[in-house]
């Protein structure tokens, strides 16, 4: 396609990631943790603040789990501004949520220590009439760095983790809610889709 529009010099490498920065490293992972003081369960999300990635869907389901012990971590994203960024930090104040959310600026080389760090990963991806989830490069960075993927079945995410992770509807609040539920109560979690103990998940060198 590139070179019928005139491009002369064409590659295609694969998609994948930087084994150097993306990998199990515990004593990374303890710095971390103890410099952001991430406490209790660490939930994050990583990637860009718009309506499809679902961000919203996260945030209101968990200003109704507050009675659990959590940490959501979030990049800030200083470099720009979008409304729906502006309304993501408004529903964040207006739930109470500002003590729960730590918002972390890191670049690119830098996200795998923040991965070590937290304790699950959620994709909570929606498709739209213009957009289904494609490649999420953050799916196998995270798996990488041996952690557990929660995510939407949208477009080609299944695909990606291949039954190291857990999948909900998409927009599914419930479904969402209820495995979010198990893992702080009981360290597991049935979908509809697979159950697992996260036991399986433990770290190992």
């Amino acid at each position: 396609i590139y070179k019928d529009f005139g491009f002369n010099n064409v590659i295609k490498i694969p998609l994948g990631f930087d084994s150097k920065h993306f990998k199990i490293d515990l004593a990374i992972r303890k710095n971390i943790k103890l410099q952001y003081d991430f406490k209790g369960i660490t939930i994050a999300y990583f990637g860009r603040f718009v309506y499809e990635k679902g961000i919203h869907i996260l945030i209101n389901l968990l200003s109704a789990l507050k009675e659990f012990e959590w940490i959501l971590v979030m990049d800030e994203f200083k470099d720009y501004k979008t409304n729906y960024i502006t309304d993501i930090k408004s529903s964040i104040n207006s739930n109470s949520l500002q003590s729960r959310v730590k918002f972390i600026n890191p670049n690119h080389k830098e996200i795998g220590q923040f991965i070590n760090a937290i304790d699950k990963v959620i994709v909570p991806s929606l498709s739209t009439n213009t957009w289904v989830k494609q490649y999420g490069r953050i799916i196998p960075e995270a798996l990488a760095c041996g952690k557990l993927i929660i995510a939407s079945n949208s477009g080609a995410i299944l695909m990606l983790f291949n039954n190291h992770g857990i999948l909900f509807k998409e927009g599914d609040t419930n479904g969402l809610t209820k495995i979010l539920k198990n893992i702080f109560i009981n360290n597991k979690f049935i979908s509809n889709f697979n159950e697992f103990d996260l036991s399986d998940y433990a770290y190992k060198k």
